[in-house]
């Protein structure tokens, strides 16, 4: 299940930097918002949230059973090993309304000859997003917090 608080302050930061989006491929930083928790491989996986707050999971069909717990919260949008994810990705970017110049973060976890061929032929600023979730991460909650406390005691 996607941690909507940290959903919303991702779109608000992505509003401060003046991103369009930013595609969160496997890592700390996937599951710090989505809960998901996948690795770099060599098929493509990551969720796409835009700056208004709309997203889509970009899935091979070999792990759609793996998202099946955020299709509530994200659009999933399956490709297969037959086509690739080129196609899926562009089909995403229309739905979430990225159809003209864009500029978009991507985090660690992606290869970058999977980000060059995704944004083939698009007008898209590649950015690094590698740290851009940090002044997330750094600023605790209340329950954060108590958590951390908690297993700093223990």
């Amino acid at each position: 299940m996607v941690n909507y608080n940290r959903f919303q302050r991702l779109v608000e930061l992505l509003n401060q930097k003046e991103l369009d989006a930013v595609f969160l491929a496997p890592s700390s930083d996937l599951k710090y918002v989505t809960g998901l928790d996948f690795h770099p491989d060599s098929r493509l996986k990551g969720a796409l949230i835009t700056k208004e707050g709309k997203s889509f999971f970009l899935c091979p069909s070999l792990l759609r059973a793996d998202v099946k717990r955020i299709e509530d919260d994200i659009p999933v949008l399956e490709w297969s090993d037959d086509d690739w994810f080129q196609n899926t990705f562009k089909q995403g970017l229309h739905c979430v309304g990225l159809t003209n110049s864009s500029r978009i973060a991507f985090t660690r976890g992606i290869e970058a000859c999977d980000m060059i061929e995704a944004v083939k032929g698009l007008d898209i600023e590649c950015v690094n997003g590698f740290s851009l979730l940090a002044p997330m991460r750094s600023i605790k909650n209340k329950k954060e917090l108590e958590l951390m406390r908690k297993a700093s005691s223990m």
